[in-house]
């Protein structure tokens, strides 16, 4: 229980910490499993087959189905704007850049094999899973973000058909130009409930010229569904999306961030676990705000505590 106490303080869970602390105190633990004392079902490794624990299924599936896709406009449909998305953008350059040592961080690093890549994200696949392709007045600009900030990463905007024809038939040259300036974007034209591997291979998908498709497999592979699928889709139907997912990415280690959550799936491995969250910042959905409400742009977890319990 003492151990206990010492590992939920790290986590922050502060009042559960003095529990554990007051219950080693009085004796008590002897004999019992560890999480019993200090941990409810629902925080336990279970045999859900996508996430390590129950708790956390029910956390990504409360982001789902919050709106319907076909009672909203176009404007809607693509409605983007600069900076929205940037809390990833400090997250990847934190755990690309090294400077950071703190234990959750130096943990995700391990996950996602960072050795290998530099600062500027040379090996890394970046997937933006409907990023707002036919916004008129900012096409895919949070992807354009990335690509900027990372320029040896391979970025990708996902939109679905209806968006890339948009794209090409409503926003302006200038605007297309501006975007596809960055020679490491690329864009893709997907359901994004449809299986990654099945796209990727699929040459009529990549409609801008000479920008074909990317290895999928065998890198570190970062996705954000932020503001798109992960609201639209019920949880029916998005926990077979992130199951294809892993099958299609089983061998990668996998960052996604899904609305508010960070996820992270170990090379290897069919389960993603929460590895932490981004700030409120950009998902306002009637506002054009970029106000974290005094948050940090991202807080990570350090999950290393309780590694034991798997």
């Amino acid at each position: 229980l003492h151990n206990a106490g010492y590992a939920l303080d790290k986590l922050g869970r502060t009042l559960e910490a003095m529990q554990a602390r007051r219950g080693s105190n009085m004796g008590y633990g002897l004999n019992r499993p560890l999480y019993e004392t200090f941990l409810s079902a629902e925080e336990l490794p279970s045999a859900n087959l996508l996430f390590q624990t129950d708790a956390e299924e029910r956390q990504i599936a409360s982001y789902t189905g919050a709106f319907d896709m076909r009672y909203h406009a176009q404007q809607v449909r693509s409605r983007t704007y600069p900076g929205r998305q940037d809390d990833t953008n400090i997250l990847l350059r934190d755990l690309l850049y090294g400077r950071k040592k703190d234990a959750a961080m130096e943990r995700l690093r391990e996950l996602l094999h960072t050795s290998g890549s530099d600062s500027e994200g040379s090996g890394f696949l970046f997937i933006d899973v409907g990023p707002g392709l036919a916004n008129v007045q900012y096409p895919a600009v949070t992807t354009k973000s990335i690509a900027q900030d990372f320029r040896r990463m391979d970025v990708v905007a996902l939109d679905l058909p209806e968006q890339v024809r948009l794209f090409y038939s409503q926003v302006s040259a200038y605007r297309r130009d501006e975007l596809l300036s960055h020679s490491n974007i690329r864009i893709l034209s997907a359901d994004g409930r449809e299986s990654l591997a099945k796209v990727f291979s699929d040459p009529e998908r990549w409609p801008v010229k000479n920008r074909g498709s990317v290895p999928l497999r065998g890198r570190t592979v970062v996705i954000r569904m932020a503001n798109s699928i992960d609201i639209y889709l019920p949880w029916s139907v998005m926990q077979d999306v992130l199951r294809q997912l892993a099958l299609d990415l089983k061998d990668s280690p996998v960052l996604l961030c899904f609305n508010r959550s960070i996820l992270v799936k170990p090379a290897g491995s069919l389960k993603f676990q929460i590895a932490g969250y981004v700030s409120i910042r950009g998902f306002h959905h009637n506002l054009e705000l970029l106000d974290r409400g005094g948050e940090p742009p991202y807080t990570l977890i350090d999950t290393g505590d309780f590694a034991f319990l798997r």
